[in-house]
């Protein structure tokens, strides 16, 4: 079942990974059209007025999708920032308990999250929720990304919690 949810966690950071390309297209494109427009400005006087519709809005959408499609993918690799500092310091008995009861300090605070962002996504989805810029995206698409990320990552807390061994 492991190597499963491993190929789901590879695909979901595929996924992020896409996103944050994405956005450096679409920001990339946005750039390169106010260039034009300014060069067309200083030969001809008037600008074109080139521009992505709702660039930004599309750019803020990848972002949060492409965030939370990466956390499963990331804290398994261990690539998450874990504050050691204090950590290190403690004994091999107090530092046990100190990550057993942040694992499970997080595996609630990530099931409220994704139980909660699985209620807004349904909810607009149900009522039809669009951004309200000049293209108007359904709202539940990105948040359906950012549930699928989040699960992913509830999933390998409560399935793997050998995640961060004792050193």
């Amino acid at each position: 079942m492991r190597p499963v949810f491993d190929r789901l966690y590879s695909l979901s950071a595929f996924l992020g990974a896409l996103t944050l390309g994405l956005i450096c297209l679409v920001i990339s494109a946005q750039v390169f059209l106010n260039v034009v427009d300014k060069l067309a400005l200083s030969f001809t006087g008037e600008a074109i007025g080139l521009t992505i519709p709702s660039y930004s809005t599309f750019s803020g959408l990848f972002l949060a999708s492409g965030t939370f499609l990466a956390l499963g993918y990331t804290f398994r690799h261990g690539a998450h920032i874990r504050v050691s500092l204090l950590l290190q310091h403690l004994s091999l008995r107090h530092r046990r308990i100190a990550d057993t009861l942040s694992l499970v300090i997080a595996l609630v605070v990530v099931a409220v999250m994704t139980i909660s962002l699985g209620f807004i996504t349904w909810e607009a989805w149900f009522y039809g929720d669009t951004t309200s810029d000049i293209i108007a995206v359904p709202i539940w698409i990105p948040q359906a990304f950012m549930t699928f990320g989040s699960a992913n990552f509830f999933w390998l807390f409560l399935t793997d919690c050998s995640i961060h061994p004792m050193k």
